[in-house]
């Protein structure tokens, strides 16, 4: 709706509401249309949305006009209302007077059917709206009929109590005031309501008339402050699983908590010489002590308060990237007699303590890697090349993930005097570059004797390289930690509510009881 109202300034349209505009478009409308800044402002509006061919509605346009429908609602500040210093906004009047001689016609009838009754209640809702002080007249009319019971291809007819009839004749009558007056003044008193399984109340405080204006504009959403119980925790309350703190326990002087846990770049598990870890500090780092039986006995990750722990880190990104190296003695080749093969992967026998072990650890790595799957963060498994450990079931699980890849690096083409060959597994990481192979122009010195423990540890160069890959998953999740820290949050909480909130002095207006064990959260 286009009125002759100058155009407010930048200041003005900050504060403008719905019940500013309509209550100053009822001053003097001698200006000719044509003349009317608000229109000139519409006409710059229409031709920016055609310049960027962007589609409009312009055929819903009102202007010029006192009164009219706008977004489904009647808008009327012709003369007669400016007379009586009225702006109001309500639901079409054809229709509610429409409803209002339905309703005194069923409210003479003995019975009606449950589909005209819906219908009824569905057409005075959409009218009541606008004048929600009205919606208290409908009591007995919502009880009549179950709206989960109805067939609308075979109506069913129900008796018409009289306490129906009298609230469908009171709102017939009532029809002509179901309009919101937008020039009304503001309450000097607010209020808020809260309820429980048995009770409901409210409060109320005295304010300014100028501030209930400005906790009106900006407390347009209910509820915005509150996080309301679930169906399924007002249940476990009520049977006194999830019982609430008491007064006595809740001004309890509370101590500080010892943290669940830190926030690393960087976590090594099985860790042996924790070469990578180092690589990973040397790069800048924060790097978690490294995790294995070596450092302490107390680091065990076959302990499942251990593992749970490490699962921790890595689902709520306390630790950016890892990297699992399990024991390979009861998975290799050379053990004799041999604990497993492709055919039998747990072992031959699962009452042998080794083997049990070794599949143990193994899993405790997967579940790492799993984990690291699901939650996006980027983390390495590796084994030797000829382990049998890749034919343990969740090793393929992973692998044929779309997110998930391995790869063979030979040590020797990272500065290693031996061949020793690795199998990695990675999520969320792009192995390429960490794929390396043997270039066949030198000779390897074979891994036995005093060689044998010193081939097992990674080279400087292996270790630099495997950092690297890991970085960059540290990386990506940090660029994302930022791009999340810049979301726009102005507007998700009013300090004005809060303000009020915290420093009025609140009165109980008044308590009730439920006619029945319910609470609001069950709407």
């Amino acid at each position: 709706m286009v009125s002759d109202r100058p155009l407010p300034s930048l200041q003005e349209v900050q504060g403008l509401c719905i019940d500013d505009f309509f209550a100053v478009s009822i001053e003097s409308r001698d200006a000719p249309l044509e003349q009317s800044r608000s229109l000139s402002a519409l006409r710059v509006a229409q031709g920016i949305y055609d310049e960027f061919q962007l589609e409009g509605s312009p055929h819903k346009d009102v202007l010029g006009a006192d009164e009219g429908k706008v977004v489904g609602a009647c808008l009327n500040s012709s003369k007669r209302a400016a007379q009586l210093n009225v702006c109001t906004a309500g639901s079409p009047p054809e229709k509610r007077f429409g409803l209002s001689a339905v309703s005194l016609h069923v409210a003479q009838l003995s019975h009606t059917s449950d589909s005209l009754h819906l219908c009824l209640l569905g057409g005075w809702t959409s009218v009541l709206v606008y004048k929600r002080s009205l919606m208290g007249v409908l009591q007995e009319s919502f009880k009549l009929v179950d709206p989960s019971k109805i067939n609308p291809q075979r109506p069913v007819t129900v008796p018409l109590p009289r306490k129906v009839a009298e609230e469908l004749t009171l709102l017939a009558v009532l029809a002509p005031l179901a309009c919101s007056e937008l020039h009304a003044e503001y309450m000097d008193e607010v209020f808020c309501s809260d309820a429980s399984m048995s009770l409901g109340a409210f409060c109320g405080a005295t304010t300014s008339p100028e501030v209930s204006q400005m906790l009106w504009r900006s407390s347009s959403t209910k509820g915005a402050y509150t996080r309301l119980q679930t169906p399924a925790e007002c249940l476990l309350e009520r049977l006194g699983i999830r019982e609430p703190l008491g007064l006595a326990e809740e001004t309890l002087v509370q101590h500080p908590q010892r943290p669940l846990a830190l926030r690393f770049d960087f976590v090594e598990v099985f860790a042996g010489s924790a070469r990578v870890t180092s690589a990973m500090s040397e790069m800048g780092y924060v790097c978690c002590s490294p995790i294995g039986l070596s450092r302490s006995v107390e680091l065990n990750v076959a302990w499942v308060h251990v593992a749970s722990w490490l699962l921790f880190m890595v689902s709520e990104k306390r630790a950016k990237s890892f990297m699992v190296e399990p024991p390979c003695t009861a998975f290799s080749i050379m053990r004799r007699p041999a604990l497993r093969d492709q055919q039998f992967p747990f072992g031959f026998d699962l009452s042998d303590e080794q083997t049990m072990d070794g599949n143990v650890l193994a899993q405790r790595g997967f579940q790492l890697l799993w984990t690291g799957l699901q939650e996006e963060v980027t983390g390495i498994l590796e084994t030797p090349y000829s382990s049998k450990l890749k034919h343990l079931p969740s090793w393929g699980n992973i692998e044929k993930h779309c997110d998930a890849a391995s790869c063979r690096t030979d040590s020797c083409a990272y500065g290693s005097i031996h061949l020793k060959s690795f199998r990695f597994l990675g999520v969320h990481a792009d192995l390429e570059p960490l794929s390396g192979r043997c270039s066949g122009d030198h000779t390897h010195v074979p891994v036995q004797g005093k060689h044998a423990l010193g081939s097992a540890v990674y080279t400087p160069l292996l270790a630099a390289a495997l950092a690297k890959n890991l970085s960059m998953g540290v990386e990506r999740l940090k660029r994302r930690f930022a791009e999340l820290d810049k979301l726009e949050v102005d507007g998700l909480e009013c300090q004005l509510v809060n303000e009020v909130a915290l420093t009025s002095k609140w009165k109980v207006g008044k308590v009730w009881r439920h006619r029945k064990i319910d609470h609001i959260n069950f709407a």
